[in-house]
């Protein structure tokens, strides 16, 4: 028998041809209905479904390599002058550390689509036009403990990297088209990388990026969360080939990373300029920075890295000469003077390759 009318008259906003109340969807009451992707029973962002109740997709780089050579037409720069200074002999290390770090979970970078629109949200990287964050996050004690992550793991989101609704404070818009992610913007970002045991923070002006999308499919999560019927989600990023990720490097940003352990003074390729180490992840004036080893050239019984200034002026400017100053600490260790690096965007072009896979976020810490 049919139901009992519940209204009148039938196929209004508020009735159904069956005479049945359309319930409205209600974001955060747990069941998902109408164009809702997931429910989890609240409204807070970086839990895996946000506010609007809209699937959170983010990705975490699983590889990523700096790459000699030109880097591809469609790169703001194409000269790649940051990776180009560094010897093949020394870029390998260099690579093989980055990579370490990343594999035992310290370095973790994430990309977050967020939609411009609710309209046009795919999350399946089809189409449609994103905004992208760039965050950095830590694996998730909890649903997480092995570093190495796999797909749909979870990981904390520095609350550095977000405001006080949980949305990235830095975004880079971008485009999904044909199963391709571009970001093509003026978008900026600063992206934490583990270079020769040190911590460096590479400010990029100019980010650009270029990747192809994986497959979709349904997300695993890891916690309580319904999700709608059929939702699926894109799984990879492949930013290698002709694709990566470019940008400008700012002098800047490498002025405040710390020389590399590996080829400060004591390290197992320390460099014959004797750049002083750094007590942390802090460049202080008794030590030397990144930017003083480019500047300054690195040799170990053989060249590893090229004395390399920067190729790219700031905004609306040009580019000032450097020069590590020897009265600064005497001829051990020479740096290049703080009123010549301080807010300095003249910047390195840089080029490298990296491939993502989708992950959740659990909070922030």
């Amino acid at each position: 028998a049919a139901p009992a009318e519940e209204c009148e008259p039938p196929n209004t906003g508020v009735c159904d041809a069956s005479c049945q109340d359309i319930v409205a969807a209600v974001c955060g009451d747990g069941i998902v209905n109408g164009v809702e992707d997931c429910d989890d029973d609240n409204d807070v962002n970086l839990d895996g479904c946000d506010t609007n109740c809209r699937y959170e997709l983010l990705t975490r780089f699983d590889t990523v390599a700096l790459v000699r050579g030109d880097a591809p037409a469609w790169c703001d720069q194409t000269e790649n002058r940051l990776p180009n200074g560094v010897r093949n002999v020394a870029l390998g290390d260099v690579n093989d550390g980055i990579q370490d770090n990343i594999d035992d979970g310290i370095t973790n970078v994430l990309f977050q689509f967020l939609p411009t629109t609710q309209q046009t949200w795919d999350p399946t990287g089809t189409a449609g036009s994103v905004n992208v964050g760039i965050l950095d996050a830590a694996p998730d004690p909890i649903w997480n403990p092995v570093p190495n992550a796999s797909l749909d793991t979870s990981f904390g989101i520095s609350s550095g990297d977000v405001d006080g609704s949980n949305i990235p404070t830095s975004l880079v818009p971008g485009t999904f088209a044909g199963k391709d992610l571009a970001m093509t913007g003026t978008g900026t970002a600063s992206i934490p990388l583990m270079i020769g045991g040190s911590l460096a923070v590479f400010d990029f002006l100019e980010l650009r990026v270029q990747a192809g999308v994986g497959a979709d499919t349904a997300p695993a999560p890891p916690f309580a969360m319904t999700y709608a019927a059929a939702f699926t989600a894109l799984e990879t990023l492949d930013g290698t080939g002709t694709d990566g990720l470019c940008g400008n490097i700012t002098v800047h940003s490498l002025a405040n990373a710390p020389v590399p352990t590996l080829l400060a003074e004591g390290g197992d390729r320390a460099c014959s300029q004797d750049y002083i180490p750094c007590a942390g992840d802090v460049v202080t004036p008794s030590c030397n920075s990144l930017l003083d080893v480019f500047v300054g050239g690195c040799n170990y019984f053989i060249t590893l890295i090229d004395p390399t200034l920067p190729d790219v002026p700031r905004p609306g400017g040009s580019i000032l000469a450097l020069v590590r100053d020897e009265d600064l600490q005497g001829a051990t260790g020479s740096k290049v003077p703080l009123a010549d690096t301080d807010g300095n965007l003249d910047s390195y072009s840089t080029y490298m390759r990296f491939t993502a896979e989708r992950v959740h976020p659990v909070g922030t810490y």
